[in-house]
């Protein structure tokens, strides 16, 4: 009888926990989850900063190239007060071009830089939450590799107190 008990208890004890093992699986899954989708929403939140910076910067450079052509605008005004109108207009021509040639080059050289730094940190965040995922999912193979393993010694006791009994 006291075997019979000691081999009821083992099962009730394997029972018990293979019910915590699936429970313990249950959280692993919905943190995993949860994990996850905090991953989208940084990364849509990234997304939605880089868009909005790029909008941004567009933004500037129609500003800029507004703010050089009423500029360019003005100078042709007071250079035609000052000189005849064939060499005011020679004159600035060449200066608009002169800035316009550097202003498309301080943009190009802008826009180069921010597209590697969004890329740069792009690449990294992405590297970073794929070894996060990993680092993830190598914890959850051990946790159920350690229960897995748990439950097979319980039912080995179990085996064995039945063969006892």
């Amino acid at each position: 009888r006291k075997l019979e008990d000691a081999a009821r208890k083992a099962d009730e004890a394997t029972r018990k926990f293979q019910e915590k093992a699936n429970k313990a699986a249950e959280e692993a899954a919905k943190e995993r989850e949860t994990r996850q989708a905090e991953d989208a929403t940084r990364k849509e939140t990234q997304e939605a900063a880089l868009k909005a910076m790029e909008a941004q910067r567009a933004r500037e450079a129609e500003e800029a190239d507004r703010k050089l052509t009423e500029q360019a605008a003005r100078e042709a005004e007071e250079e035609r007060e000052a000189r005849e109108a064939e060499e005011a207009a020679e004159a600035l021509a060449k200066e608009a071009a002169l800035k316009l040639e550097a202003a498309t080059r301080k943009a190009d050289e802008a826009t180069r830089n921010f597209e590697e730094a969004a890329k740069k940190a792009a690449e990294d965040s992405a590297r970073q939450a794929e070894e996060e995922m990993k680092a993830r999912q190598a914890e959850d193979a051990a946790k159920k590799e350690a229960a897995d393993e748990a439950a097979r010694k319980l039912e080995e006791a179990a085996r064995k107190a039945d063969e006892v009994a």
